[in-house]
């Protein structure tokens, strides 16, 4: 794929449109139930954008066909169901940038979907809006990237103290809470697919630049681990037909279920950043499909054969910025999955350099403007 997909489906599903630029405004009537539990606010993402001190209590309402939903904290929902069908559970996170609004749009559609009755739930489940205070000012962050802050990293010997590191801690706490509550006795970091924690995390982002594909999702690094077949059919299920596997560890959020609780984890970028009211939701009907199979526990109408049409990608090559005098040798425009040919220099510093070897090779996330000793962006290659 060498063109950005840039035109969407004529025709928007039932409770996937905005109506104006509020982002409480919703196409489908929310129900009396979802206002009782959220009063004064409409919904899940209106009492997050609008609640700022104090945050909401923790407290519990059971739906009608008897789930139990708990407010675990600003922006943090579980869902347990009266009847479980299997041992699978599910997170879903969005907003640990806050600017990335389309996929928390579409899990608050989900979730005012799940009070109604429209969609039930049948497995343990967690939604999480990662970043509140981000969100309410429309930028992709206060003080610091959240995405880099999982797994202790917030709590590392001598690391100032700022809005994102307390919010990491906090989603840190409420995931070990959740797991806790709702795992079976299994084991934990299992490389036996049979025996591993059947837990799914898809944090779901949108990239701040373009990109020649659309979707992609990254897979955490675990050693000596690949993403099983189904997960890569659910991701073109997804509508994302490409996928990055990580050759490093990270402190990103999936990173943090994927290393410590042995979940099958997936960053997921979905399309483009946009104000709130002002995305096409008709272009993630993908993910929006894919989270309500799961939820309802339909998954199984998707064939393991869809996970042929999804590219893998294997990430050759981390560009780390290596002080004053590092260099990144491409435009600050460049699009994701740009590629670069064999001798391309990609960065530089006064001691070294790295050339693009004999195969092609593709960026993702390049930035120049990141401090000292953080990533500057990836190159990639494409597996056979």
């Amino acid at each position: 794929m060498t063109e950005p997909n840039t035109t969407g489906s004529d025709t928007t599903k039932p409770g996937s449109s905005i109506e104006n630029d509020h982002p409480a405004s919703h196409s489908e009537q929310v129900n009396e139930m979802t206002q009782a539990f959220f009063a004064p606010n409409q919904d899940f993402l209106a009492e997050t954008l609008n609640d700022l001190t104090p945050p909401p209590p923790a407290n519990q309402t059971i739906l009608d066909d008897g789930t139990r939903v708990t407010r675990l904290g600003l922006g943090a929902l579980s869902f347990e169901p009266k009847t479980r069908i299997d041992d699978r559970i599910l997170i879903f996170s969005s907003a640990i940038h806050g600017n990335e609004t389309a996929p928390i749009e579409v899990c608050n559609h989900i979730i005012n979907d799940v009070f109604s009755g429209k969609v039930q739930i049948k497995r343990p489940t967690l939604f999480l809006l990662g970043n509140p205070p981000a969100m309410r000012i429309g930028e992709r962050f206060v003080e610091e990237n959240l995405n880099r802050l999982f797994l202790g990293k917030h709590a590392q010997k001598g690391k100032a103290q700022n809005l994102e590191t307390a919010r990491a801690k906090e989603l840190e706490s409420w995931v070990e809470q959740f797991l806790n509550a709702h795992t079976l006795d299994q084991p934990t970091h299992s490389t036996d697919e049979s025996s591993a924690p059947n837990i799914l995390h898809y944090d779901l982002h949108t990239a701040i630049r373009g990109s020649h594909r659309e979707k992609f999702a990254l897979y955490p690094y675990v050693p000596n681990r690949q993403p099983p077949r189904q997960q890569i059919a659910f991701m073109c299920a997804a509508d994302v037909h490409t996928v990055l596997l990580q050759a490093t560890p990270a402190g990103t959020f999936s990173a943090l279920t994927s290393v410590k609780y042995g979940a099958e984890s997936f960053t997921i970028e979905l399309g483009s950043v946009k104000p709130f009211g002002k995305n096409e939701l008709s272009r993630y009907q993908g993910i929006h499909s894919l989270i309500c199979l799961l939820l309802e526990g339909r998954e199984s109408c998707i064939e393991e054969e869809q996970a042929q049409s999804v590219d893998l990608f294997e990430v050759c090559h981390e560009i780390i910025n290596t002080g004053d005098s590092f260099e990144l040798n491409i435009a600050e425009d460049v699009w994701n999955f740009t590629p670069f040919e064999t001798d391309s220099v990609i960065w530089k510093d006064d001691q070294q350099e790295y050339r693009v070897g004999k195969d092609t090779q593709y960026i993702v996330f390049p930035n120049s403007k990141v401090p000292a000793g953080q990533r500057a962006g990836l190159m990639l290659k494409k597996q056979a």
